[in-house]
């Protein structure tokens, strides 16, 4: 599972797609890995998202999300977390 990509003759890794695009959750719910990067990426302060799930121990996945952001010493990772909830919890993103 991940992203499909490729290496050209220049060393440069270009990915062109992914091979599972969905997160399968404890609550037997599942989400869309990209849904969830465009709504992360609607915050002002994220320059960058990728999103994917890991599989945990107990079988499902668990959400995590690489961000890059625009450098603000107030924009803290707890910051980021409430403003990740909020564009989450605002939407209907499970299927």
């Amino acid at each position: 599972m991940g992203d499909r990509g490729y290496v050209d003759e220049h060393g440069y890794l270009y990915i062109i797609g992914r091979i599972k695009e969905t997160i399968s959750l404890r609550n037997a719910k599942k989400i869309n890995s990209t849904l969830i990067e465009e709504l992360i990426g609607k915050c002002e302060k994220v320059l960058e998202v990728a999103v994917k799930g890991v599989e945990n121990n107990k079988g499902f996945d668990d959400i995590h999300a690489f961000v890059n952001t625009r450098y603000d010493k107030f924009f803290t990772r707890k910051v980021l977390r409430k403003n990740i909830l909020f564009f989450v919890r605002d939407k209907s993103v499970f299927t």
